[in-house]
């Protein structure tokens, strides 16, 4: 969204919301900006969460594949049974079995097939 449909949507003049937002960059607040990707354009038409459950020897090689593997798209450490749980995008259940497989040396491996977004960041 450009500075000045923010403007018109909170009221404020072009200049104040990107003095606003400069404030934001270099405070912290905000980090970053990023595209949004249709995986499926790309041929990756299956999207899957992987959890794996590590134990201590293997978590920091998880984290390492995981940042190796471009059919990662977004990966959390995490607390409970699993110790990761990992978004990927794939080509195919073929393609899906060849990621689990490989994660699967170093934990057990739990999948679910992604059918589709709900709540708020729904697309």
């Amino acid at each position: 969204m450009s500075f000045a449909a923010i403007g018109r949507e909170v009221h404020l003049s072009l200049s104040a919301v990107a003095e606003r937002v400069r404030k934001l960059e270099d405070t912290g607040v905000v980090t970053g900006y990023h595209a949004a990707v249709d995986v499926t354009k790309l041929g990756l038409g299956i999207q899957a969460i992987l959890r794996i459950a590590a134990d201590k020897e293997h978590c920091q090689q998880v984290a390492a594949l995981a940042e190796r593997t471009p059919e990662v798209r977004e990966g959390y450490q995490i607390t409970g049974e699993d110790s990761y749980l990992l978004i990927i995008a794939v080509r195919s259940v073929e393609h899906l079995g060849q990621i689990v497989n490989t994660f699967g040396d170093l934990g057990e491996v739990s999948t679910s097939v992604i059918l589709g977004h709900v709540g708020a960041k729904a697309q």
